[in-house]
């Protein structure tokens, strides 16, 4: 009887939750957003095209790699800004839903996780197409992460 009541109990929190991830994924798919372009890859590209050290096969490897790196983290990016803006919207509302507020922590939380284990893994991929670490790896670490292409950090 005991386990009759827990799976009823964990089945009504479970429906509790679902109402609110619907509402939040509603918001986030209104939310429009619109993507600067950037040079970045170009940049990033001619300086490894410039490389003698580099063999093309390697070159072409390490910029295809790069490529979809920055595509994956853009639209990680994209998905993030949308659910900071329902975020941001849903908490200076005056009667704010905390489940809600919680829920979008959690998807932005989320979120932020996959960026990140997304851009080591293809730290470790290009220093595997390179064989080594070379220095443009770091300059060009950072310009993953939709920074100014222009700035050393």
């Amino acid at each position: 009887m005991k386990i009759l009541w827990v799976i009823l109990l964990l089945g009504f929190i479970t429906s509790c939750a679902n109402p609110v991830k619907k509402q939040v994924q509603i918001e986030k798919d209104q939310v429009t957003l619109t993507a600067k372009q950037k040079t970045i890859l170009d940049r990033a590209h001619k300086d490894i095209l410039d490389s003698p050290d580099i063999d093309p096969e390697v070159k072409d490897d390490f910029i295809a790699l790069q490529y979809e790196t920055y595509t994956k983290v853009q639209e990680l990016n994209l998905e993030l800004r949308k659910l900071k803006v329902v975020f941001f919207n849903s908490i200076t509302k005056e009667n704010h839903d905390q489940k809600k507020s919680n829920e979008l922590i959690r998807q932005m939380k989320k979120l932020h996780g996959k960026k990140l284990d997304l851009m080591v893994d293809a730290f470790y991929q290009a220093k595997n197409i390179l064989g080594h670490t070379p220095e443009i790896i770091p300059d060009h670490i950072i310009w993953i992460d939709d920074h100014d292409p222009n700035a050393r950090y």
